[in-house]
């Protein structure tokens, strides 16, 4: 997944869009969309930039130039990804329903749609899966909460990772159903347009979306979109899903509270018995002990 964000003042918006294709395909899109620059003496496309006839980026293609250059890169899209993920909000009501406390602890406006994009775009790829499906991840560089937003998903790699399998018991102190989920996460991080190509694709998603959000009948925008033709999948943050989102994370935080209690008394009963274990992100993990004595005292630690 190579997504980009696109931003508005008037009225204040903020969007998270992304392109999810096979890894393999996207290497074929590189190639041929540095060719397309090449060929037509562009050093990368912006979409923004591109809808001004004036600028200096692009001034020298005729019009003729201009629309084929435009439509060779629209197919490289519709032909090498496979659906699109769009994720906005308008940040004044994100703040208004979150307090500074919780936006600490979930993140921003930001970090919060890049969550909230990519985990969909995992939902639809591994829907009806009967195997895991490994999701990476690039962002565009620059913004000054991108490095939050990729502390939320290394986060979501951590918890997602399956336990050890030479493990006998797991005793579980967390949220590791995440564990047992088929979307996982492989590499992530950032990137520049002007090095991955992708993410020149995923600005054209990123900023028609936004002009939709903000005319719907945006003909540029419309025109692209439609060009490309593939599915593209919109969430919402409105009033009712920040409070339902809110609701759900107070509530998970009152649950941590309680876990994190318990871990640290199983932990101290543990190293009373001089039991090695792992303290894992979400779980302790004990190997069971021979001895039938201290085997029921483990299992009487890991299962209360």
């Amino acid at each position: 997944m190579y997504s980009d964000e696109s931003e508005s003042t008037k009225p204040a918006l903020v969007l998270i869009g992304g392109w999810i294709s096979e890894v393999d395909l996207w290497a074929e899109l590189s190639v041929q969309w540095k060719a397309i620059l090449n060929q037509y003496g562009v050093e990368y496309f912006h979409a923004h930039s591109f809808r001004n006839a004036r600028d200096p980026k692009y001034r020298h293609l005729s019009k003729h130039d201009r629309e084929h250059f435009l439509i060779s890169l629209l197919m490289l899209i519709k032909r090498y990804a496979k659906f699109g993920q769009v994720a906005w909000a308008k940040p004044g009501v994100y703040n208004y329903f979150t307090t500074k406390e919780f936006r600490a602890r979930h993140g921003s406006v930001y970090a919060t749609l890049v969550g909230q994009a990519f985990a969909l775009a995992g939902i639809h790829v591994t829907y009806d899966c009967k195997r895991e499906q490994t999701v990476s991840f690039f962002l565009e560089s620059g913004h000054k909460h991108a490095k939050e937003a990729l502390q939320f998903v290394d986060q979501y790699k951590v918890l997602s990772t399956a336990p050890p399998k030479d493990v006998e018991i797991v005793g579980t102190v967390g949220n590791s159903g995440l564990a047992f989920s088929p979307f996982k996460v492989g590499a992530f991080g950032f990137g520049s347009k002007r090095e991955m190509m992708p993410l020149q694709a995923a600005d054209i998603l990123a900023y028609c979306s936004l002009c939709l959000r903000k005319n719907s009948k945006d003909p540029y925008a419309r025109a692209l979109l439609s060009a490309i033709g593939l599915p593209i999948f919109v969430r919402c943050l409105d009033k009712e899903a920040i409070l339902g989102m809110v609701e759900l994370l107070n509530r998970t935080d009152r649950e941590e509270v309680k876990i994190q209690h318990n871990r640290r008394r199983q932990i101290k009963q543990l190293k009373a018995l001089g039991l090695p274990f792992e303290v894992l992100p979400d779980r302790l993990s004990v190997q069971i002990p021979d001895d039938p004595d201290l085997e029921r005292k483990v299992r009487e630690i890991i299962d209360e």
